[in-house]
């Protein structure tokens, strides 16, 4: 069903008066309906988590009928049909969460800018994308402002026409961290001891962000194509040499902690103290604390998510490098 201007107008109406509520037994006082609804939340993650988004969505819409006031549920709701064949229909939940929780999740802003964009409101859409922007620290600017630059300019080309400039088919794009230094503010040696998985609390990053909601947002690379120059000339093969580097491999760690001091072994155990060992990388005489060592950003951002660690992010390394 197309969501139109009337619509939008409508639902911002009804949810001007909601608040945040939690999924907590002492929120309810119908005891039954909430074991009910937390299982259906629970059983909606694993299936988010697992990429089944039509499935999630499924589990999903039963726990928001019993607690439509919740912001994760209903990010996650946004995200789910954003990743789905409906992605129209992400932008009721998008508006929502925003209403009741503006910082349930870093990447709220660009999600809803894009399902604007999807629902052809290209007005919005701008003004989305660039309050997105301006929530952003210099350093996170940096590695996403020319995709976003983009997006406001596939708005600002559609002129509020019909013809979309993103179709219904398309793959939202990822904002992959790429910021390769942290905020000074982490130049400071602060041990923050990770909080256990509770579904009851919202964690700080949730994707969609839950991870920690991660809207997953895909960047669509276009294949490279190489041209070779034809050979005019044959040498003798004594004189032609070929490189062939095989050993070149990308694999992703989680940076949980930057400081110009070196922990000691006690405070690195205090740090952190799961079955992934604490690599250590210096640079520019600051050490880099890592974990992990993933073949994908996938993996790694689940990772980051079942760790919860406050102000972590994902690094990427080429044969050990640090890109």
């Amino acid at each position: 069903m197309k969501i139109t201007f009337v619509n939008i107008i409508l639902l911002l109406v009804v949810f001007v008066n909601a608040q945040n509520v939690d999924f907590k037994k002492k929120n309810f006082t119908d005891v039954e309906g909430f074991n009910i609804a937390q299982n259906e939340l629970k059983d909606g993650d694993s299936k988010f988590f697992a990429k089944s988004y039509s499935d999630a969505i499924n589990h999903y819409l039963k726990a928001n009928e019993f607690n439509p006031n919740n912001a994760s549920l209903n990010f996650k709701l946004g995200v789910s049909y954003l990743k789905s064949d409906t992605k129209e229909n992400s932008l009721q939940y998008f508006i929502k969460a925003k209403q009741l929780d503006p910082n349930v999740d870093p990447k709220l802003g660009f999600a809803l800018a894009q399902s604007y964009q999807i629902n052809k409101q290209f007005e919005s859409a701008i003004n989305e994308y660039k309050s997105y922007l301006d929530g952003l620290s210099s350093a996170e600017k940096s590695s996403v402002e020319t995709e976003v630059a983009e997006k406001i300019k596939e708005c600002e080309n559609s002129g509020g026409k019909n013809a979309g400039a993103i179709s219904t088919t398309e793959k939202p794009v990822e904002l992959e961290n790429t910021v390769k230094e942290t905020p000074k503010k982490e130049e400071i040696a602060e041990i923050k001891t990770p909080e256990p998985f509770d579904p009851e609390k919202k964690p700080e990053y949730v994707p969609v962000n839950a991870y920690p909601v991660n809207t997953e947002i895909e960047e669509v690379k276009k294949p490279v194509q190489k041209t070779e120059k034809p050979i005019t000339e044959t040498k003798p093969a004594s004189k032609i040499s070929a490189t062939v580097n095989t050993s070149e491999q990308i694999t992703y760690k989680i940076q949980i902690l930057s400081s110009t001091k070196k922990l000691s072994e006690a405070e690195k155990n205090k740090l952190y103290k799961g079955p992934e060992k604490i690599q250590i990388d210096q640079i520019n005489g600051v050490y880099k604390y890592l974990l992990g060592n993933f073949k994908t950003k996938e993996e790694a951002d689940y990772f980051k998510f079942k760790t919860n660690f406050q102000d972590s992010f994902v690094v990427k390394y080429l044969n050990g490098k640090r890109l």
